[in-house]
């Protein structure tokens, strides 16, 4: 009897083990305009979740996001401006990888870009954050510009976005 018990339980302790070590599917991002007029996006991202849809949406063994002409920083550039949208007057602006780092831990990897050109910053903006919601039905993105907070789901795709000039 004992032994049918165990072999019940090992089933459930290890979907709750999965589960539990990281059951949210979130990122967290900073827009900001720089001073030059670049759109400048900072995104902290769980590396577990990015890392194999890397591998398996460009059929990748491994990942490495060592430097510039690593598989892993060039495959997140595409996937980036796949994914993440900033639109002004009909035009699509493309993001740049100026900056990544990984938290001491391994667990969350911080990527930051910039635009390839700058915004009017007389106009709004649409801006789209999909990073990961074609993965995970649960994926929310949430992401702060001028002060305001803003969640991106399957649902709520896009915000028009208006930074004050004074």
């Amino acid at each position: 009897m004992q032994l049918n018990l165990k072999i019940l339980f090992l089933p459930f302790l290890f979907l709750f083990l999965n589960f539990a070590a990281h059951p949210l599917k979130m990122t967290f991002s900073r827009l900001e305009i720089s001073e030059k007029g670049m759109l400048v996006l900072t995104s902290r991202l769980f590396e577990d979740d990015l890392s194999a849809h890397l591998k398996s949406l460009y059929r990748l063994q491994i990942i490495d996001y060592s430097d510039t002409e690593s598989n892993g920083q060039k495959s997140l550039m595409r996937y980036i401006n796949s994914r993440v949208n900033a639109t002004q007057n009909g035009k699509n602006f493309a993001f740049q990888i100026e900056k990544l780092s990984r938290q001491e831990d391994g667990t969350v990897l911080e990527v930051t870009l910039k635009s390839t050109e700058k915004i009017d910053l007389a106009a709004a903006f649409t801006f789209e954050n999909q990073l990961l919601t074609e993965v995970f039905q649960n994926q929310t993105n949430n992401l702060t510009f001028a002060g305001k907070k803003y969640r991106y789901t399957r649902m709520e795709k896009s915000y028009e976005l208006r930074k004050k000039v004074n």
